[in-house]
């Protein structure tokens, strides 16, 4: 019995490091998704909200510079 309690133990262990893990990497992929999106958004050249300044960004103002 002593045994597997220990087992059981070093299993749930395990598991919570791999929980936390895939928590990360789940918020990694959302922080990429965002990235994609305003990205996306600067080829078309179609307005979105910037997360840092907070506002709608005209794109094609990027690519008149260009």
């Amino acid at each position: 019995m002593a045994v597997a309690t220990e087992e059981a133990l070093r299993a749930t262990q395990a598991m919570s490091v791999v929980e936390g893990k895939m928590a990360s990497a789940q918020a990694q992929l959302e922080i990429i998704k965002k990235d994609m999106d305003q990205c996306q958004h600067e080829i078309l050249g179609t307005p979105y909200f910037h997360p840092d300044l907070g506002l709608s960004t005209e794109p094609h103002i990027y690519q008149d510079k260009w």
